[in-house]
């Protein structure tokens, strides 16, 4: 029977049939790290199983965290792209914000349901790539 897995309404090939559902999700938490507390739930149609990893409300690594500022110019929190893994990464992400950045004047860190794409190592954000699971 064919698999697929399902992460964030994406959905990747089997990359390796020989490894076990915990396996795979185990592998693919390099790439997707709130999938550490993830549920699997798994459905079947046809000759394919799906495996979805839902992510669990309420504890740690079910979203990502955001830097948002404002500068003296600014009425409204801004901030970019950046999701990082934790909340102890975006504080340190909004330290390096503020000792870079004269025109700000406030921060703070707010949870988002966006999915991690960064991480905050040695005072450098480091980009996640996107998986390519290869079957």
């Amino acid at each position: 029977m064919a698999r697929e897995f399902i992460v964030d309404g994406r959905t990747f090939p089997d990359p390796d049939p020989n490894r076990s559902v915990e396996e795979v999700k185990r592998m693919m938490e390099s790439f997707f790290p709130e999938l550490a507390n993830a549920e699997t739930i798994e459905r079947k149609t046809g000759e394919t199983s799906s495996y979805e990893f839902k992510r669990r409300v309420g504890t740690k690594g079910s979203g990502s965290w955001k830097v948002q500022i404002k500068t003296a110019e600014d009425r409204d929190w801004v901030n970019n792209g950046i999701r990082l893994a934790t909340k102890e990464q975006a504080v340190m992400y909004a330290c390096d914000l503020a000792s870079r950045w004269t025109a700000l004047v406030e921060s703070r860190i707010t949870e988002s349901a966006d999915p991690v794409n960064y991480t905050y190592e040695n005072g450098e954000l480091v980009s996640i790539p996107v998986p390519v699971l290869q079957t």
